[in-house]
């Protein structure tokens, strides 16, 4: 008897999800998106792909499951479903997105450089994407184009941060540090959430160019902003030794290890 209740009972409950339709699935989705729930939320996204495999919102569908799988840390999962979602509207730019931001976390650079350059053709206003577009280029050591998306934003964007940062780094890498100094400090002055990082910026110049006295004044500020940053100290270690103070340099050396600095590098100080 308690089998064949149990049996009428599974029977129910699978006749009640199967009598849901496609935009009952979706909005059960959506509720669950907005409470956060990303497990339950993915299982109705999942079930209303089933229910209409064809239907024209499924491009949508997909990208927000490969967005609660992302949440997740299904970041394989979240790839391919973003994918799927492109190969059904290859030139929706939130999607295209979302697969370069989650390429860059994942450190897939090249993938990632390859979709903010469709979403700067498709949308020549989008400068996030394009800072993006333009740091990537400048780890790959392409200098023109990082050059050229830094200064594309600061045209469109006279204030912009993000191409003030982008371009202060460009100079720093490319050894025109008076010029890095110069944009890291209106950058500095406008103090943004970025201080700290302008502020090592700015003291890696002055070192470069020999300025010590400016150079100690930066890395006391920026490790008054955050005593725990490994760079900063790797910095305050270069300090050190160009200042021929070998006890403080190993002291910042250890300390720069100590917060995660790659050893290798630090240990470069020493030769």
């Amino acid at each position: 008897m308690r089998k064949a209740i149990l049996l009428f009972s599974i029977a129910i409950i699978t006749f009640t999800a199967s009598a849901q339709t496609y935009f009952e699935f979706a909005d059960s989705a959506e509720k669950y998106i907005k409470a956060k729930d990303w497990s339950k939320a993915e299982v109705f996204i999942k079930d209303a792909l089933k229910k209409d495999p064809t239907n024209n919102n499924n491009s949508l569908l997909l990208s927000n499951l490969g967005t609660i799988q992302r949440y997740q840390g299904k970041y394989d999962d979240a790839i391919k479903n973003y994918s799927i979602a492109l190969f059904m509207t290859p030139n929706a730019v939130t999607i295209l997105r979302n697969r370069a931001l989650l390429y860059m976390q994942v450190d897939s650079l090249n993938a990632a450089y390859e979709d903010f350059a469709k979403i700067i053709k498709l949308d020549d206003s989008d400068l996030t994407s394009r800072y993006y577009h333009g740091m990537i280029a400048l780890q790959n050591k392409d200098m023109d184009k990082s050059k050229s998306d830094f200064d594309y934003i600061l045209r469109l964007s006279p204030n912009s941060e993000s191409g003030n940062s982008g371009l202060a780094l460009w100079n720093k890498v490319n050894g025109h540090y008076a010029q890095a100094i110069q944009l890291y400090s209106l950058l500095i002055k406008a103090k943004t959430q970025q201080t700290r990082v302008y502020l090592s910026g700015r003291a890696e110049c002055y070192l470069r160019l020999k300025q010590l006295n400016n150079a100690e004044d930066d890395i006391k500020a920026a490790l008054s902003l955050d005593s725990t940053d490994s760079y900063v100290y790797y910095l305050k270690a270069q300090l050190a030794k160009a200042r021929f103070d070998n006890e403080e340099m190993k002291r910042d050396m250890e300390l720069a290890e100590k917060y995660g600095f790659d050893k290798k590098e630090i240990e470069k100080l020493l030769k």
